[in-house]
């Protein structure tokens, strides 16, 4: 973290103008934001070992998790049925290719008794071409089966692991915690860097890929121990269980982070947290002027960098 800040430093620098003697120094904050996310009282609610929040993280989180509930217990009906009827199929084709195989074989039975027998080989060449073609076809046939009855059973086994987890929030919810966690860690942000009159305040988190949670290596969620009265006040000052819990709020903002998997919102990992003149819109107008671009193009790149997407 010291490392990275030091570098902050080196490039404002090298890049920005001298000032006189006579004004004031800018004075440069840093905020690790992703360690102040993990320590939201929200957090608490999340569920190490999937990522994901537990209902009681939204006021209807309840609501939404058994609506959840219903509609993935809805896509394994149907996906149950789905798989059963396309093993039936497989059955049926099956069947059928048998059934094309005798017929083919009392074909050339009766041919072999009615025709002369001067010329075997040709009859035994047709027949070996006819059985040919029906093998292709039956194994094509199967193929095509067994490829989409793989998919259903794979789509019903992701719906299996889903339903151990019904009292967890969706993913899309989860992701909608998250923002709302980020909306209060950056007005906190904002409140901080008017009182301390900073005039930039970059992000010193450094993780920037989050694992996928693992049941494999799951550690416990010291928020909750944290933010239960009845625990907490057991830990006395400098006592071993104030200690321990420390070392434990510790590692949980300070690993790996899979918890933050599912959290997409730019801002947990965005450099410039506030302050500063972003030129990359002026950047990429010049690039667009040096090879003709087209005007509509370049404004609505321009649009873009000004849209809400990229907040």
């Amino acid at each position: 973290m010291l490392t990275r800040l030091f570098r902050t430093l080196v490039v404002l620098s090298l890049f920005c103008p001298p000032l006189f003697a006579a004004d004031p120094a800018p004075q440069v904050g840093y905020c690790n934001v992703a360690m102040a996310v993990m320590l939201h009282p929200l957090m608490a609610h999340l569920d190490t070992s999937t990522g994901r929040f537990h209902g009681a993280a939204l006021p209807n989180g309840a609501g939404l998790t058994s609506q959840a509930s219903g509609e993935i217990e809805n896509q394994r009906k149907q996906l149950f049925q789905e798989v059963d009827q396309l093993k039936k199929e497989i059955a049926e084709v099956n069947q059928q290719f048998i059934g094309n195989l005798h017929a083919l074989n009392r074909e050339r039975d009766a041919l072999g008794k009615a025709q002369d027998q001067s010329s075997p080989g040709t009859q035994t060449e047709e027949y070996s071409n006819k059985r040919r073609e029906l093998e292709q076809a039956h194994r094509q046939n199967i193929l095509s089966i067994r490829s989409k009855l793989s998919f259903k059973e794979s789509e019903l086994e992701k719906l299996n692991s889903e339903a151990k987890h019904t009292d967890q929030l969706p993913v899309r919810e989860t992701e909608r915690v998250f923002k709302l966690i980020l909306d209060d860690v950056q007005a906190a942000i904002d409140t901080v860097t008017g009182r301390e009159k900073l005039s930039f305040v970059f992000n010193s988190a450094t993780a920037f890929r989050f694992q996928h949670p693992s049941q494999a290596f799951v550690e416990g969620n010291p928020l909750s121990e944290l933010l239960d009265p009845a625990r907490s006040s057991k830990a006395v000052t400098g006592s071993d269980i104030e200690y321990s819990l420390m070392s434990r709020l510790y590692q949980w903002t300070t690993g790996e982070m899979s918890q933050l998997y599912y959290c997409n919102d730019a801002r947990l990992t965005r450099f410039v947290v506030k302050g500063g003149v972003d030129i990359t819109p002026a950047v990429v107008a010049e690039v667009y002027k040096k090879h003709n671009v087209g005007q509509a193009a370049a404004d609505l790149v321009q649009k873009l960098f000004r849209s809400d997407l990229m907040k």
